[in-house]
């Protein structure tokens, strides 16, 4: 079991928006008889069509191509926009820069998503080529997410750096905290991070302990039994905020499988705070 650090204070909610759904943003969607225009913009008319409660559209698909605030669309794209009419999340038609946060041109690769603060700024695209953004080198063709501020948020490596105590190779996933530090890295292959057999996806806190993980081999932790693919949420200081796990799972006499995943919540003393098990059962036969 994971021992907590005296030297850390403990935070009794270390992700409070882990588990909250999102906030509602009221919109109604109809499917008109015909195009509809927003600005520079035609929107099909077969298509479902958006509007928020000034009666603004936020999301359409494009009957053609179009150049929307100095952004060229492609024809077909599902698009939304922001309150104040600037494309939020769409496909360029072409390849293009956009400027970060900080102003910094990031190329990005044309045909693909790209998500665009109310301003402009570059939320998210796939690189056009090779980039080093805040030291790490980025690899061209997957996609790079940046921070309001234009630091990096996450990208694909085109070369290995080091952290978590080992070395992560090119062609991982890692993703960053706002201070610049580490914060995830999603890899392929089976690791020992921290004492722990992983694979996929660990997280970490800034200060570099361990912030989520899968197992991938049985293990005892906070005095419960985990199978292999428990995931388990732990604290800056070490000690277990959260487990989930299926604790049962098996098929009803038609065929359809169900699972039972237990659900366990932790306070700094690591008394248990919370105990629930969700069911869950297939709608159709395996």
């Amino acid at each position: 079991m994971p021992v907590a650090s005296a030297s850390v204070k403990c935070v009794a909610e270390p992700f409070p928006d882990r588990f909250k759904p999102p906030a509602d943003d009221p919109m109604t969607m109809t499917i008109p008889n015909a195009p509809v225009t927003h600005g520079a913009a035609t929107c099909r008319g077969d298509r479902e069509v958006w509007r928020d409660e000034a009666g603004r559209i936020r999301v359409c698909t494009l009957a053609s191509a179009a150049t929307v605030e100095g952004v060229a669309i492609a024809a077909d794209a599902y698009t939304h926009f922001h309150a104040n009419g600037v494309p939020y999340q769409t496909t360029i038609a072409s390849d293009r820069s956009f400027k970060s946060g900080s102003d910094v041109e990031i190329p990005c690769k044309g045909g693909e998503l790209v998500v665009l603060s109310d301003k402009g700024a570059l939320d998210f695209c796939t690189l056009g080529k090779p980039m080093v953004l805040d030291g790490t080198s980025c690899a061209p063709g997957q996609s790079v997410a940046l921070r309001p501020n234009g630091r990096l948020h996450g990208c694909t490596l085109a070369e290995a750096i080091s952290g978590m105590g080992i070395e992560i190779h090119a062609g991982v996933r890692v993703s960053f905290h706002p201070s610049g530090a580490l914060a995830s890295a999603f890899r392929p292959e089976q690791t020992i991070v921290h004492g722990y057999r992983v694979q996929y996806e660990v997280e970490i806190h800034e200060n570099g302990e361990l912030a989520h993980i899968t197992l991938l081999e049985p293990r005892t932790i906070a005095a419960i039994e985990l199978p292999e693919r428990a995931e388990v949420w732990m604290r800056p200081d070490k000690s277990v905020w959260h487990i989930e796990y299926v604790a049962d799972d098996g098929f009803m006499p038609h065929g359809e499988m169900w699972t039972d995943t237990r659900k366990v919540t932790f306070d700094c003393e690591q008394r248990i705070v919370a105990d629930v098990t969700d069911h869950w059962m297939a709608e159709r036969r395996r």
